[in-house]
């Protein structure tokens, strides 16, 4: 006798075969995953999403997350053993993919925010940087216009130095350690400044202490007398605007000494002045002729098409790049503007470094940048002749301390004080510095003609210390 199952004797043949699809396909008879399935697509999931995470992105998370198992469990590092470890305890806890998506979210903010905290704290930082140049130069500026003695002084305090400096129209610097006090006419600005700033106000101070002078008794007076002075117009070529401006001191200089009285006691002061910048004036016309003149004009002409301007922040990146560029490059302004011709490798390597530092530039602004760097390229040679200019007049002014042959009557002489009245002279090298408080006698103004500087003295001032950069000032 055939034997028969006992599930097909037992069941009809319609749930039979919903029984076989079933069991072949894994849906139940309504065509839906049955819970067993579910539970396989379940960790088919969770073990994709395993699979796919960044591990060191993992472990940083269950760190952060999960601090205690982290520490306690594992002692504070995951090996790969570990990972199979919380991957077997966590799988199929989606919980624990929730709390990596909300981190991760988290994380990504977290980093926008610090990122958002650097460019901010970057950006006030060059806005310090601009007011930290912008302050050291109106005192280079002011201190070459009047290098007198009395702007200055350096009181001790509880054991620190302090140099003061007084600006001509009243404003005032004051520097303690590394901490500076600005004052103009509407603020008190303070600053803390790291080690490059502090060293460079330091030489500063140190350059200003050595070159003060003593102010003429009424130098005030004459300049009080005179119109108010106007600079002739920029050219935009830097030999001219040069030139330009000796002639308008030399005319500044006339003018005051019309006004000034024949005995005037600084009459004779004012006249050496005035000669000492003729001489520099002539000296210029002589060797230059403008010879360069042409070359400057055909080199403003590369430019002059270009009227697109840039933006006041994108100006301030494009002049501290370029300042720092031509200084790292040594270029003096002949070879910069040899260097930053359109056209030529060079140009093409600065705007390759351009587009590198800043965020903004592109080749669309091509003549912003080009109208920008022609301003730039005038400003430096502007700078540049100012300075050898400074320095020359100032190597012809009589100082204490120098030699100087007073032409006949008098031969070489030392200058050891310059006096309301003259200079105080001896021909004994040992009074030489002596000042105020040495031996000798007095060469009237009126008396001093013509002369020759043949030695320059060190100049002594009023005795003070120079700064040592790494001492408490």
């Amino acid at each position: 006798m055939k034997k028969l199952s006992e599930a097909v004797y037992r069941s009809p043949k319609w749930l039979q075969r919903f029984a076989d699809f079933e069991f072949r396909t894994g849906e139940d008879i309504k065509g839906e995953p049955s819970e067993k399935q579910k539970r396989e697509n379940s960790l088919k999931d969770w073990d994709s999403r395993w699979r796919n995470c960044v591990e060191k992105e993992f472990k940083k998370f269950f760190e952060e997350v999960y601090p205690r198992e982290f520490k306690v469990d594992y002692n504070g590092w995951l090996f790969d053993s570990d990972l199979q470890k919380i991957k077997d305890r966590y799988r199929g806890d989606f919980s624990m993919w929730e709390k990596f998506d909300k981190w991760k979210k988290d994380s990504i903010d977290k980093e926008r925010r610090e990122r958002e905290a650097k460019q901010k704290k970057a950006d006030e930082q060059g806005r310090i940087e601009r007011e930290l140049n912008d302050l050291f130069n109106r005192i280079v500026r002011d201190f070459q216009n009047n290098p007198w003695s009395d702007k200055f002084d350096t009181p001790t305090v509880g054991g620190k130095t302090t140099f003061k400096y007084r600006f001509e129209n009243g404003w005032t610097f004051e520097m303690t350690g590394n901490e500076i006090i600005y004052t103009d006419d509407k603020y008190r600005h303070g600053y803390t400044v790291g080690l490059i700033w502090r060293n460079k106000f330091v030489k500063l101070a140190n350059e200003i202490m050595k070159k003060g002078k003593r102010r003429p008794t009424s130098g005030q007076d004459y300049h009080k007398k005179s119109e108010p002075f106007r600079e002739t117009p920029k050219t935009g070529n830097p030999q001219r605007d040069k030139y330009n401006t000796l002639n308008d001191k030399i005319k500044l200089r006339e003018e005051q000494l019309r006004k000034m009285k024949p005995n005037d006691p600084d009459r004779t002061a004012l006249e050496n002045e005035l000669n000492a910048y003729k001489r520099v004036r002539d000296k210029i016309k002589k060797e230059h002729k403008f010879e360069k003149l042409n070359l400057n004009m055909k080199h403003l002409k590369l430019f002059e098409a270009f009227q697109n301007e840039l933006t006041e922040d994108q100006s301030e990146d494009l002049n501290e790049i370029f300042f720092e560029f031509v200084k790292n490059k040594n270029l003096d302004p002949d070879k910069a503007k040899e260097y930053f011709t359109p056209g030529t490798q060079n140009f093409a390597n600065f705007l390759q470094l351009l587009e590198d530092e800043t965020t903004w530039f592109d080749y669309t602004q091509m003549d912003g940048v080009l109208l920008e760097l022609s301003n730039l390229l005038i400003e430096y040679e502007r700078i540049e002749t100012e300075e050898i200019e400074f320095e020359e007049a100032e190597a012809m002014e009589i100082e204490e301390g120098d030699l100087v042959d007073f032409g006949e009557g008098f031969g070489k002489l030392y200058v050891v004080a310059i006096l309301g009245d003259g200079y105080l002279v001896n021909e004994d090298e040992e009074q030489r510095f002596m000042g105020d408080q040495g031996d000798g006698f007095i060469i009237p103004w009126s008396k001093v003609k013509d002369y020759n500087i043949i030695e320059k003295g060190e100049s002594h001032g009023d005795d003070y210390e120079d700064f040592d950069e790494d001492d408490d000032f």
